[in-house]
């Protein structure tokens, strides 16, 4: 397996990882919006893959948010 992509996980795990909804998630794929890799037909995302297009949009995990 290759260490820098990481283990392999569904819309489901994806969006659980994001705060989403998994169809959300496919259809900003689907769109090219979100970056995701195609394996035997299927739809997959890594974590390193979701944190780098979290900062690429960013996203600051330490920023507080005021109300």
């Amino acid at each position: 397996m290759n260490e820098l992509l990481g283990p392999l996980m569904t819309a489901e795990d994806a969006a659980r990882f994001l705060g989403c909804h998994p169809r959300t998630l496919l259809r900003k794929a689907r769109e090219g919006a979100v970056p995701c890799l195609h394996v035997f037909g299927r739809v997959r995302f890594t974590e390193s893959m979701l944190c780098a297009w979290l900062e690429s949009q960013g996203y600051n995990p330490t920023a507080v948010r005021v109300a």
